[in-house]
């Protein structure tokens, strides 16, 4: 295997300064996780507490359920293909 060495315009001194910017990007990042800590559990905490809540709300309108099979049973329940296309493109944007 072959070296060669490469010529480059970067001084190899530019470690010298790195703990100092190390060190002024540390107290910053520090200070932003810190502000940014108490957002973030706020936030959490209602999640938590929207996901508790959601939970106890069913997935099915059982109402709505119940008063389409009593149309369907009583030959009352109509079904417009227009307005279920109509319906399709609003909520799709077209």
């Amino acid at each position: 295997m072959e070296i060669n060495k490469i010529n480059s315009t970067l001084s190899a001194g530019f470690n010298t300064s790195k703990s100092v910017d190390t060190l002024k990007k540390t107290l910053v990042s520090d200070h932003l996780s810190t502000s940014n800590t108490q957002d973030i559990s706020d936030d959490w905490q209602l999640l938590e507490q929207t996901h508790k809540e959601l939970q106890t709300v069913s997935d099915v309108d059982m109402d709505k359920v119940a008063a389409i099979r009593q149309a369907m049973s009583n030959d009352s329940f109509e079904l417009s293909l227009d307005k279920i296309a109509e319906k399709i493109l609003i909520q799709h944007g077209k």
